[in-house]
């Protein structure tokens, strides 16, 4: 499946980049809890598309506890 690159965006296209970079920019430095089973779920279907099996998913609680285990 081949996708023809897009050179020029429309006014409407141009438009929209102030929204998706507002909602990034929330996702990104947001400190809610995530959805366990949703991320869960995305990351298996991930996989699955690949034909991979399913990878062992860990939640820490964390940015420093990620950085413990991977020490460890």
């Amino acid at each position: 499946m081949w996708q023809t690159k897009i050179k020029n965006l429309t006014t409407e296209q141009k438009a929209f980049i102030r929204i998706y970079r507002e909602k990034w920019r929330k996702n990104i430095v947001s400190t809610d809890p995530i959805n366990r089973e949703r991320g869960t779920a995305a990351v298996n279907a991930v996989y699955s598309a690949q034909g991979k099996k399913k990878p062992e998913i860990l939640f820490l609680s964390s940015p420093d506890a990620i950085q413990r285990f991977s020490v460890e």
